[in-house]
């Protein structure tokens, strides 16, 4: 039995990005179930939030890290709070657009410690991926911010007349669809701010891919062939 625990640790120690990027895959799959029914979307959003909270300071061990993220769990609590229950547009975007600077401030954190890996794993890897998914939160936070702030921002189409909770929904599925540059038409960016960011979103999803994407895991096979050589 002690030699059984000892394995599973070591595999939660060797593997954290890697069942980090499937937790959040998971409940990004599954979320939008939980549509019209406030207590099991509060529990998904409570994953996702977990995942960016103790996530990063799991994998990065970094004490200021987890102080970042902690403040962002409670500005997440609060503009909750506020959509749901006060329903004050104003101060929901303003802690929205706070929310959005601790989510990059996350994610340069988690793409600092891959930067600086000396020796590159497999879990690196899942790692890199992991921040690509964050950053499409990320941008779908930004979209929703700018919907709040002007309305006419985004074109819906046929989804014109979706409740605040369901689009949320399709930010987050607009913004996937963006940044692997796969968008179907069915939402449109309306305003010239709204098809900038929408285009610097496209750019640094390819971008990330061929470069970030791309050097991590030639990292990973340098170390291979070195050690294969050895």
């Amino acid at each position: 039995m002690p030699l059984s625990r000892k394995k599973i640790l070591s595999f939660l120690q060797t593997h954290r990005c890697l069942l980090l990027l499937v937790v959040l895959l998971l409940a990004l799959l599954f979320e939008p179930l939980a549509l019209g029914n406030r207590a099991v979307e509060m529990v998904f959003v409570g994953i996702i939030g977990l995942i960016f909270i103790f996530g990063p300071y799991w994998v990065t061990q970094s004490t200021a890290v987890l102080v970042i993220t902690v403040v962002w769990l409670t500005v997440l609590a609060l503009s909750r709070f506020v959509e749901y229950v006060l329903e004050w547009p104003d101060v929901y975007v303003a802690l929205l657009t706070i929310g959005m600077v601790m989510d990059l401030l996350v994610i340069s954190s988690l793409l600092i410690y891959l930067v600086n890996a000396r020796f590159v794993t497999r879990d690196h890897i899942f790692g890199s991926l992991l921040a690509y998914f964050l950053l499409a939160i990320f941008f779908a936070q930004s979209f929703n911010a700018l919907h709040g702030i002007n309305p006419e921002s985004f074109d819906f189409g046929k989804l014109e007349h979706a409740t605040r909770t369901q689009k949320l929904d399709i930010f987050l599925y607009f913004s996937l669809t963006t940044i692997t540059t796969s968008s179907y038409g069915d939402v449109l960016p309306a305003t010239p701010f709204a098809r900038r960011i929408c285009a610097l979103e496209a750019c640094i999803g390819v971008l990330y891919v061929a470069v970030f994407i791309g050097h991590i895991i030639g990292m990973h096979n340098d170390r291979r062939a070195q050690s294969q050589s050895l």
